[in-house]
């Protein structure tokens, strides 16, 4: 990463208000530990499958930073998905998410549970995958932050795909994620077939 985003990364932030639509919301609303398992009981082949996301360097003025990881809730301690995302505030309601990736993950695991793992995590042990960014605008009337990712740009090897899309749909009390991949011809892959995972936050 470039030394002005580390340099970024050591200044304080600006203590402000939240309230639904601005920047710090967002960051709020998709913070915590969440469960799809009311979904899981609901639909066919959807899983009982856990996120939590915590904050992490605090300290920067470049926009909220978080830790997010996803495991399934047999194995909670052996996450599938660990990413960092990055979000700002592009204009009024509109936003980006953006995710890197961990160099070493492996030293991470669980980060959320045991926050001081995450303590020596540095800007030169993510990368950003490139592509693959949310851009997120808020809608007022569903009170929530909507947004996905453009078609063809984010990267995905995964089950013989070329490219994966990410839509996005955060409110206050649970978050909805629908992943899906494609090939080169845009052909449909893989992906949930009625809807992304519901993941609903925890009361703990």
């Amino acid at each position: 990463m470039k030394p002005l985003v580390s340099l970024l990364l050591m200044l304080p932030l600006t203590a402000t208000a939240q309230s639904p639509g601005d920047l710090p919301t967002l960051s709020l609303w998709l913070q915590g530990n969440f469960s799809s398992e009311q979904q899981s009981q609901q639909l066919e082949n959807y899983f009982h499958l856990q996120l939590h996301t915590v904050p992490v360097w605090t300290a920067s003025s470049s926009g909220p930073w978080l830790y997010m990881e996803q495991a399934s809730f047999k194995r909670p301690e052996r996450p599938y998905r660990q990413r960092l995302l990055h979000l700002q505030q592009t204009a009024p309601g509109q936003f980006t998410y953006t995710p890197y990736t961990l160099n070493q993950p492996q030293q991470y695991m669980q980060a959320w549970r045991y926050p001081a793992r995450l303590a020596p995590l540095t800007p030169d042990q993510i990368t950003v995958r490139n592509g693959c960014e949310v851009y997120l605008h808020w809608q007022a009337e569903q009170q929530r932050y909507h947004g996905q990712t453009r078609v063809g740009t984010c990267a995905s090897k995964m089950y013989g795909a070329s490219y994966t899309t990410i839509e996005i749909s955060v409110y206050q009390d649970r978050i909805v994620k629908w992943a899906r991949g494609y090939d080169a011809d845009h052909n449909f892959i893989w992906g949930g077939s009625q809807g992304g995972y519901r993941f609903d936050r925890l009361s703990q």
